[in-house]
């Protein structure tokens, strides 16, 4: 009897000595965010966050959750390029293609954006990740200074159909939300953000139109960084 209880007390030691350390760093999870709106025209769902804001109710951005499309229609909005306007300078314009997603965690590794456009040449684009945001911007006119910078941004040709834009190597935390913003960009004038030609639209929110963004985090609790949608 007590080499049976020393057996089973050397097993029970050895399956502890190999359980993870108390205080082990959760590994980063795969999480996919798909690209939702909820007008097929996304310039309403503006018009609809401007109303509402105006009542004190604002709607925010664009969702973007784990919950893939289900629509055979897309949603689509315009990459608006007023030369002056809309403002760039902003972690979140919901005059452009903007999304926010609940994220809590540590963010290392590529992220990469699966955009669905349409254009009738090739487009070039901005895609800017902004953690913690407001929707704050810095504006000449009213003299604001509430700009954040994005945590990661890239630039690059977007012809019609499904392109992948990935940003390399990245490593930042986020404690409430992620938000991804889509701007016109530069193809004529070499370190400016304007280019008028650069029109097109994005197409999201569809089975075969499921515009998405794809990274590894690190929840800081639970199983994931998401939570369950």
């Amino acid at each position: 009897m007590r080499k049976i209880l020393v057996a089973a007390l050397t097993v029970g030691l050895v399956a502890g000595s190999l359980g993870a350390p108390a205080g082990a760093k959760a590994r980063p999870r795969p999480v996919t965010l798909y690209l939702h709106g909820p007008f097929v025209a996304g310039e309403v769902d503006y018009v609809e966050t401007t109303a509402n804001s105006l009542q004190g109710v604002p709607d925010g951005f664009q969702v973007m959750d784990t919950v893939e499309p289900t629509e055979t229609v897309p949603d689509s909005m315009g990459l608006t390029n007023l030369i002056a306007s809309p403002n760039r300078y902003c972690d979140g314009n919901a005059l452009f293609p903007t999304w926010e997603g609940k994220v809590t965690g540590k963010i290392t590794g590529d992220i990469t954006v699966y955009l669905n456009t349409a254009s009738e040449y090739v487009s070039m684009v901005y895609v800017d990740v902004f953690a913690d945001t407001t929707g704050g911007c810095d504006s000449a006119t009213t003299g604001a200074s509430d700009y954040i910078e994005p945590v990661a941004s890239g630039g690059t040709s977007i012809p019609p159909g499904m392109n992948k834009i990935v940003l390399k190597n990245v490593d930042f935390s986020v404690m409430y939300n992620l938000v991804i913003m889509v701007t016109p960009a530069s193809m004529a004038l070499v370190g400016e953000r304007h280019d008028f030609l650069s029109h097109g639209r994005v197409l999201y929110d569809a089975v075969d139109y499921a515009s998405r963004v794809e990274f590894r985090c690190a929840p800081v609790s639970g199983k994931s960084c998401v939570p369950s949608s």
